[in-house]
């Protein structure tokens, strides 16, 4: 098998002079305008790419999607950011198309950046549109793709254009996923994973497939809730994710779920209690957090990492959009305390541990979520093989 195309072992004799597309992914939490630090991470992962082109005197000129669709969120925030990371100035066009862009790209230095405009403010990059990808092609001599968290998607600036150029890589950041993940590729060899989150429609097939390879699955968060009902038990008011059947692993060996939760009730009070106790009027907003049932719940886990050689977590373990974040940095702690190599994935997830000690501490935090779990379950993204041609 021919080995993928990094940047790390270019062909390209010199990239000075040379005009580099780089498909970035900056949708990170911008708020009234402003980017919080501590969300940055993406950002912070793709830095060694962009210093290594400037460095070699490349004309890089960047592109990346935030948020949803019709969304149209400006950039211009990202653009601060890394005037302030590479102590340099990072220009922005706040367009995708037409004079203004080519203009800025015609005059762009050697060692020179700039950021376009959000694609997402144009239909075709959604769509794949083939004039939206001749049009970003058009930019470049070279296409680089360190967007490893958005490769999933057949999306113009990641397919695309791709199918266009000529000379193409994968980025530094993009090599980091694919070497870090390389553990759970295949047969995961001791392996424990950590599923979380409220919906099951990225979650369920990825279950299954650690479970079909051995793998034992601690499911969490709203995830769990489905499971507490096959078993018999009450859930109350709390968020069950009804939408597909999963009766066919509800009693599965290798699925384990928190023994102990932290409920809401009616009258505003928390409680914390086995998840055989909850009642009618009680919401489940977390495992379980207090001092004699939160150590119960630290407990399992450390039992369920076991010798685990390889530990992947994806998803909280509660509602933290209300704040419930306790539980998601018990585990991390917990996680983090153990001698396996761990793996953080998930934006919700490390936008949570991003702000405690825990981060730095995990052996790798991957940039993806729907990405990396795909990438585990395919062993391949679009993003990849296009690359690959």
């Amino acid at each position: 098998m021919q080995p993928l195309p990094f940047l790390s072992n270019h062909r390209e004799k010199s990239f000075q002079g040379k005009r580099v597309l780089l498909r970035i992914d900056a949708n990170v939490p911008i708020t009234s305008g402003a980017l919080d630090e501590h969300d940055a991470f993406r950002l912070r992962s793709i830095l060694p790419t962009i210093k290594f082109l400037l460095a070699h005197k490349a004309r890089v000129v960047m592109i990346s999607h935030h948020g949803g669709e019709k969304n149209t969120q400006t950039l211009s925030p990202v653009a601060e950011y890394f005037n302030r990371a590479l102590d340099i100035q990072c220009g922005f066009v706040p367009e995708i198309t037409g004079d203004v862009v080519m203009n800025v790209i015609t005059h762009l230095p050697e060692g020179g950046v700039t950021l376009l405009e959000n694609l997402r403010t144009n239909p075709g990059e959604e769509t794949n549109d083939g004039e939206f990808a001749k049009t970003l092609a058009s930019y470049c001599d070279i296409y680089i793709n360190d967007a490893f968290s958005a490769s999933h998607r057949k999306h113009a600036s990641i397919v695309g254009v791709a199918e266009l150029v000529s000379s193409k890589y994968l980025g530094l950041q993009f090599e980091n996923e694919l070497y870090n993940l390389e553990p759970l590729i295949g047969t995961p060899d001791g392996a424990v994973v950590i599923i979380g989150g409220s919906k099951f429609d990225t979650k369920l097939d990825i279950i299954k497939h650690f479970i079909n390879k051995n793998v034992t699955v601690f499911v969490v968060g709203a995830l769990a809730h489905p499971f507490y009902k096959a078993m018999g038990y009450e859930i109350g008011k709390s968020l069950c994710d009804t939408s597909v059947d999963i009766s066919d692993i509800t009693k599965h060996p290798l699925i384990r779920v928190p023994q102990y939760v932290t409920v809401l009730n009616d009258s505003g009070t928390r409680e914390c209690l086995p998840a055989s106790r909850v009642g009618l009027q009680d919401t489940i907003v977390d495992i379980a957090t207090d001092e004699t049932s939160g150590q119960k719940t630290m407990d399992q886990i450390k039992t369920l990492l076991g010798e685990a050689k390889t530990i992947l977590w994806n998803g909280p373990l509660g509602w933290y959009e209300k704040g419930y974040t306790k539980g998601t940095l018990m585990c991390a702690e917990s996680i983090t305390s153990h001698g396996g190599f761990s793996i953080l994935g998930g934006g919700d997830t490390v936008s949570v541990v991003s702000n405690s000690k825990f981060l730095e501490r995990f052996g790798f935090v991957s940039t993806g979520g729907g990405a990396l779990l795909e990438y585990l379950l395919n062993g391949t993204l679009p993003g990849i093989e296009v690359i690959k041609k």
